[in-house]
């Protein structure tokens, strides 16, 4: 088989630069080829052309990607909770091929995600790599196989579990919290539960104290914020503290959840 023969693609030539072109159909649009320095060999090219379909087709069945329609080629974009990840898979192929690249071209929130393609990815078709890194999303970016670069999507993906688990928005926090923050607000939760009230509500008010004066939040922010940690507690059990609370300031913070 000739190397025209591959799946409809073209050949032209650019007159002005004087080098040969290969145009081929790709579920993500065309992919261009320069064959002058080095023409692909067709088994590879072949390999990454099926890899592409099984890419597109696992994409369409996702419920964490998108085919994200571009200018000149498509690309592959999270819609899962936490930093955006936009894939090109044609450029990420076409780097493979054209020189030997084997970094997966990506970018998380607007910055370039430095990621090697690894294992299969290495000897096959780059876009294996790319396979692995959407499956990865759909499982939810389990940490001990999500690369360090895309840590931020595991650390999303845990506080989504933490939020699912209590039925919660991210908007219940009422302050922004990165990921780290809200992981360790869960926590913090999580231990209060094993506290008598007053030691809860003393570490809540000092919590709330430092929201105030070192974050800069503002008092009804602040209050809001709090209230998640004080479900459970009696409004009397709140009075009692804020009636001889730690510190007197923690009452500004503590004392409005008397009206639930």
């Amino acid at each position: 088989m000739t190397q025209d023969a591959i799946l409809g693609s073209r050949v032209f030539v650019d007159w002005a630069n004087k080098t040969s072109m290969r145009s081929v159909h790709t579920p993500f649009g065309q992919l261009v080829l320069h064959d002058d320095d080095e023409p692909v060999e067709d088994a590879a090219l072949q390999a990454e052309l099926k890899g592409l379909g099984l890419l597109y087709d696992i994409v369409r069945l996702s419920d964490s990607w998108v085919v994200f329609p571009g200018k000149r080629r498509d690309y592959i974009e999270s819609i899962d909770f936490g930093p955006r990840i936009l894939i090109d898979p044609l450029r990420t192929v076409l780097n493979r091929l054209m020189n030997d690249d084997n970094h997966l071209v990506m970018k998380m929130d607007g910055d370039w995600a430095c990621v090697l393609a690894s294992g299969q990815a290495m000897e096959c078709a780059i876009v294996d790599g790319l396979v692995s890194v959407v499956l990865l999303g759909t499982a939810g970016w389990p940490d001990k196989h999500t690369p360090s670069t895309l840590q931020e999507k595991a650390k999303a993906a845990r506080v989504q579990d933490r939020l699912d688990e209590r039925g919660k928005s991210i908007d219940a926090y009422a302050i922004p919290l990165s990921y780290e923050e809200i992981i360790a607000f869960h926590e913090m939760s999580d231990h209060l539960q094993t506290q008598a009230s007053r030691e809860r509500l003393k570490e809540i008010g000092a919590y709330a104290r430092r929201l105030y004066v070192c974050r800069g939040h503002d008092q009804q922010s602040v209050q809001q914020h709090v209230q998640l940690l004080m479900e459970g507690l009696e409004a009397d059990e709140i009075e009692a503290y804020c009636n001889a609370p730690e510190e007197a300031a923690d009452a500004m913070f503590l004392m409005p959840q008397m009206a639930r």
